[in-house]
C-alpha cells in the first residue's frame, strides 16, 4: 500500500520543491495561472489544468492548510483518493474502514485538499479527530463524527482591469440553491490578481442543524486591458515614436495605472527598447509596488517628401 502514489502532488503540479518559500510558490502559482488561464489558452484539457493549479495554490500558500497537508503526505500521502484503508492489529480501530476522503475532509474544513466541496454520499465513516495510525502507530483515534458545517460554493467573478488594480467594488449576482438570485456588492482588495480567491463567509450551502454554513469562494478572472498588459506587480505598454525622435532624443507622456509620467527618451533608442520607470506599477496589499516597462516602437514613414527623402539620402551617404 505505500508504494501506491498520491492522486494529486501540490508541489509537483506547482513545479516546485517541498522546502519551496513562500515567495518561490507565487512566483509559480502566477506564472502557471498565466499559462492556463481559459481566457487566453484554448487548449483542450487547459482549464482543468488551470483548476488544479489554483487548488494547489489554495493550500499551499494557506501556512495552516500547508502544514496539515505536509503531515497528510507524511502518514497518508501513500493513499490515493477515494482508497479505503482496514487497519489491523494496532492500526486503525482494528479493522475500521477509513475512506481518505473523509480525512480530506478533516483536514480541510470539509471539501477536498483544495477547499472545495465534497461529496456528501457514500461515505463509510466520517472523523473529527484522526490521529493516524495506520500499521500500529501509536496513540491512533477514531471518533464518530457530528454534524458537519455548510461545504462551500465557487463562482467565477469578472473584474475589469481598472478595479482590480486600484481595488474596489464589483457586482455579483448569486444564488443557492432553494433561493432566489440576489445581487452582492463584493469589496476587490487592492492589486488582485487574475486566478486569486476571494472568501465571503457565511454565503455557501447550509450546514446540518445547528452548524454553521459554508463560504462562497470567487475565482477572479481580470478582464484584459486594451493599452496595459500585467505580469505579477510589473505592467507593460508600448509607446510608439518618430524616427527622428528615436535618434535624436525626446520626452513623452507615458500613461500608468497611476496616471500620465513624463518619460526621457535618450538619443538613439532603439525598436524594441524596453524602458523602466520604477515604482509605477501594481501596488498589492502588503505594500509591495511593481514597475512600469515601456516598450519602444518606431514607426517609419510611409510617404516622404522630396525633401525629406533627399535629407535621407543625404543623411545615408554621411554614415556609409
Amino acid at each position: 500500500m505505500a508504494n501506491v502514489m498520491s492522486e494529486k502532488d501540490f508541489y509537483k503540479i506547482l513545479g516546485v520543491s517541498e522546502s519551496a518559500s513562500d515567495e518561490e510558490i507565487q512566483k509559480a502559482y502566477r506564472k502557471l495561472a498565466r499559462k492556463y488561464h481559459p481566457d487566453r489558452n484554448k487548449e483542450e484539457g487547459a482549464a482543468e489544468r488551470f483548476k488544479e493549479v489554483n487548488e494547489a495554490y489554495q493550500v499551499l500558500s494557506d501556512k495552516e492548510k500547508r502544514e496539515k497537508y505536509d503531515k497528510l503526505r507524511k502518514y497518508g500521502g501513500g493513499i490515493p483518493r477515494g482508497t479505503t484503508v482496514r487497519g489491523t492489529g494496532g492500526g486503525v480501530g482494528g479493522g475500521v474502514e477509513v475512506d481518505l476522503d473523509d480525512l480530506l475532509r478533516q483536514f480541510f474544513g470539509g471539501g477536498s485538499a483544495a477547499g472545495g466541496a465534497a461529496p456528501r454520499g457514500g461515505v463509510r465513516s466520517e472523523f473529527d479527530e484522526v490521529d493516524f495510525g495506520f500499521g500500529g502507530f501509536p496513540g491512533q483515534q477514531v471518533r464518530q463524527r457530528g454534524p458537519r458545517r455548510g461545504e462551500d460554493m465557487r463562482q467565477t467573478l469578472e473584474v475589469p482591469f481598472d478595479v482590480a488594480v486600484p481595488g474596489g467594488t464589483v457586482q455579483l449576482r448569486m444564488s443557492r440553491p432553494g433561493e432566489a438570485p440576489r445581487d452582492l456588492d463584493v469589496k476587490v482588495p487592492q492589486g488582485v490578481d487574475d486566478g486569486q480567491s476571494i472568501r465571503l463567509s457565511g454565503l455557501g450551502r447550509p450546514g446540518d442543524p445547528g452548524q454553521p454554513v459554508g463560504d462562497l469562494l470567487l475565482e477572479v478572472r481580470v478582464r484584459p486591458h486594451p493599452r496595459f498588459r500585467r505580469d505579477g506587480r510589473d505592467i507593460h505598454s508600448d509607446v510608439t515614436l518618430e524616427m527622428a525622435d528615436a535618434a535624436l532624443g525626446t520626452q513623452v507622456d507615458v500613461p500608468t495605472v497611476e496616471g500620465s509620467v513624463q518619460m526621457t527618451i535618450p538619443p538613439g533608442t532603439q525598436p524594441g527598447a524596453k524602458l523602466r520607470l520604477k515604482g509605477r506599477g501594481v501596488k498589492t496589499r502588503d505594500g509591495k509596488q511593481g514597475d512600469h516597462y515601456a516598450h519602444i516602437q518606431v514607426r517609419i514613414p510611409r510617404d516622404l517628401t522630396d525633401e525629406q527623402r533627399e535629407l535621407l539620402e543625404t543623411f545615408k551617404r554621411t554614415t556609409e
